[in-house]
């Protein structure tokens, strides 16, 4: 649920910075130092770990056709998170995408001590519902 509310904020912080005037193409924009976000991780529906990270910075490309957004793509860079239960570091690397009312968000999480998760979630861009998640634990 953390995960889900958080994509939604970055969302919605994303569609404030969008221009109102009608226009055709793409904006790029940079969202520097982004507030504490936890990330629980499950596998096989137990919770496994829960990490920390401190702040990151968020970086979007917007697609507009006659003032409307027809896509969007969204990468965060500086992404560090630590277990709060092991003190274990692990370097995150996210992308997430929204298309045709869908939204894909994709989490690859490495662990200094080798652990590694890999985390897609599909959710229905109007109700936000989670439509499918999948993870990969190693």
């Amino acid at each position: 649920m953390k995960t889900k509310t958080f994509f939604f904020l970055c969302l919605l912080l994303g569609i404030a910075t969008i221009k109102l005037s009608a226009q055709t193409g793409t904006d790029n924009y940079i969202n520097p130092k982004w507030f504490d976000h936890y990330l629980g991780i499950f596998c096989d529906g137990v919770q496994v770990d829960l990490l920390k990270n401190e702040g990151y910075d968020l970086r979007q490309s917007v697609h507009y056709k006659d003032g409307e957004v027809i896509w969007w793509t969204g990468k965060v860079n500086n992404l560090k998170f630590t277990s709060q239960w092991t003190s274990q570091v692990f370097k995150v690397q996210v992308s997430d995408s929204w298309n045709e009312g869908l939204y894909h968000i994709r989490w690859n999480v490495i662990g200094t001590k080798g652990i590694h998760y890999v985390i897609n979630e599909v959710y229905d861009g109007k109700t936000w519902t989670l439509i499918s998640s999948s993870t990969d634990c190693h």
